[in-house]
């Protein structure tokens, strides 16, 4: 992409995290825990062992067979990269502005069909 551009959040109706921020993997999954004391979660069945930022921009957890435990592909924030698919029932929100990345008021859902379908979330 020619410009830096924001693919996934995590928590994205949260204030954005700080750059003294630290991840960690731990027994609980994958886990981002906040100078100010909040931490969030991503829980998986599988302990996480290694992670990797793919040339695609999906951002994997692997458990110790090298087995995807976790991908930011499969939370969607607001942007579809090539490659990136919806899967069925999953949701994709825009964003309220160019600077505020939080959930707008515009969706996206691929339907059991296999239709996509937009609306106003609100609607």
């Amino acid at each position: 992409m020619p410009q830096h551009t924001m693919v996934w959040t995590a928590n994205r109706d949260d204030p954005p995290v700080s750059s003294n921020d630290t991840l960690l993997f731990t027994s609980d999954g994958l886990v981002l825990s906040s100078i100010a004391g909040q931490d969030w979660v991503v829980k998986s069945t599988l302990s996480a062992s290694s992670a990797s930022m793919l040339d695609s921009g999906n951002f994997v957890t692997y458990n110790a067979h090298q087995e995807i435990v976790w991908q930011s592909f499969r939370h969607t924030t607001d942007t579809l990269l090539p490659g990136q698919y919806k899967f069925v029932e999953e949701e994709l929100f825009s964003p309220k502005s160019e600077t505020d990345h939080s959930t707008g008021i515009f969706c996206l859902k691929m339907q059991d069909d296999g239709n996509l379908f937009s609306q106003n979330a609100y609607y």
